[in-house]
């Protein structure tokens, strides 16, 4: 009984400082505005509220080793049908060991030179490539099998990350999602674009976005009134009067203990 009761006591304080350290947390948030969005990392989900409604998405963030961050931002304008320049370092580190002329066909993906111009890859090219990555970029057209899928949203930040849709779906019925690279992938991408365009009063350009989509044709969509973005770190939430514990995915929480003395 001893032993239960100290292992009880010990969850409890557990339980108390992450209690705290996210009341930090949040008071940290500016959500003084009543329309924004809010990306919640360790519950890896997306809420767009809104005066009399929150739009509910789960989303896939960022492995702990290519981490999504923690950012306050500004939601202008979406894309259909994007294209996906490859970042160099997914490039070298995890296409480079398999790329070939078949790898490049499957997977829609153009070469191109240091002044942008597109390459045509052959067997010897492909050797001047494997040899000198650093002078090639990569791109991926639109279509069905597009890394970004059909839609992709922009917003200024200085991590090169965006929220977007995805060709990998089914990765959205697993329980533990952090397996991107620091994008954020959203599982109802295409009703969250839907819903800006009814709070932006464009709803006359939804059957304009949802054919961009379908036929997978670019097209920019910029918003007469900018949404607030947050993205945040939580491992706690109250939710109809309890407290509802999310794991610490990255780590973050001891930290935090640390510095409000929480350890001792």
């Amino acid at each position: 009984n001893t032993l239960y009761a100290n292992n009880n006591l010990q969850a409890h304080e557990a339980e108390i400082k992450k209690i705290i350290i996210n009341m930090e947390r949040l008071r940290w948030l500016n959500t003084e505005s009543e329309v924004y969005i809010l990306v919640n990392i360790p519950s890896y989900t997306l809420e767009f509220h809104q005066k009399k409604s929150v739009f509910h998405s789960k989303v896939i963030v960022g492995k702990p080793s290519t981490k999504s961050p923690t950012l306050e931002s500004t939601i202008n304008y979406f894309t259909s049908a994007p294209d996906w320049k490859v970042p160099q370092s997914i490039f070298v580190k995890e296409m480079l060991p398999k790329i070939t002329m078949q790898y490049l066909e499957n997977n829609h993906y153009s070469v191109y030179d240091q002044h942008g111009n597109e390459v045509e890859v052959n067997a010897s090219k492909l050797q001047q490539i494997r040899r000198n990555p650093q002078r090639y970029s990569v791109r991926q057209s639109p279509g069905c099998d597009n890394a970004l899928g059909a839609v992709v949203f922009r917003f200024p930040n200085s991590y090169g990350v965006y929220l977007h849709d995805t060709s990998q779906k089914q990765l959205f019925n697993k329980t533990v999602r952090a397996l991107s690279h620091g994008c954020i992938r959203v599982e109802k991408a295409k009703e969250l674009a839907f819903r800006l365009l009814q709070y932006d009063g464009s709803e006359d350009q939804i059957p304009v976005l949802e054919t961009a989509m379908v036929q997978y044709k670019r097209k920019d969509f910029v918003l007469k009134q900018p949404v607030p973005l947050i993205v945040t770190y939580l491992t706690c939430l109250i939710k109809d009067g309890t407290p509802v514990f999310y794991d610490d995915i990255y780590h973050f929480d001891p930290l935090l203990e640390n510095k409000f003395n929480l350890n001792k």
